[in-house]
């Protein structure tokens, strides 16, 4: 994308449940493939750093993500 606006999109809901417990299941990437729309693998290389592979139309894409917060 040459010369396009990054755009930050922030959502919040309340779950109901302990931190720990929701960042625990959530954070296991590995397991988007099976429900997720699109996620063709996800690896985790740190404990805040993944590599995603989506496919997106008739491509692949892929990039690095690590957790901030």
């Amino acid at each position: 994308m040459s010369g396009g606006k990054v755009i930050n999109i922030v959502e919040f809901i309340d779950v109901g449940l302990p931190l720990r417990t929701v960042y625990d299941h959530w954070s296991q990437y590995e397991d988007f493939s099976g429900f997720t729309k699109g996620v063709r693998d996800v690896s985790r290389n740190h404990d805040t750093i993944s590599d995603w592979k989506l496919k997106v139309g008739p491509s692949t894409r892929g990039w690095k993500a690590t957790v901030q917060e």
